[in-house]
């Protein structure tokens, strides 16, 4: 494995981890660092988009893929799966951030 597919993975791990705990503190209601931050009203989503992409998912398949792929030292298919999902997730969060 590559240098930069074991960064990725790492950072894979890192980051579904720390989203998951931001989405569960926001539905909790708990203000902290993680979930306040860069937070807007749901008012300009169409009714389909948080079904269509519901976070939690993803950030746990990302997770799961990154961290198989980390334990079993290879990349291919998990990484590129997970490098896939996380192009999807961040799509979505630009149309929600900059169009919706």
């Amino acid at each position: 494995m590559k240098a930069w597919q074991k960064s990725w993975l790492i950072i894979g791990i890192t980051w579904s981890s720390l989203h998951l705990i931001r989405d569960i503190s926001q539905d909790l209601g708990i203000k902290n660092l993680l979930s306040t931050p860069f937070v807007k009203p749901i008012n300009g989503a169409p009714w389909w988009y948080l079904y269509v992409f519901n976070t939690y998912v993803y950030e746990i398949i990302v997770g799961i893929l990154c961290f198989y792929a980390l334990k079993k030292n290879s990349f291919h298919p998990k990484g590129t799966a997970s490098l896939f999902l996380t192009a999807v997730i961040f799509s979505s969060w630009l149309i929600y951030w900059f169009i919706l």
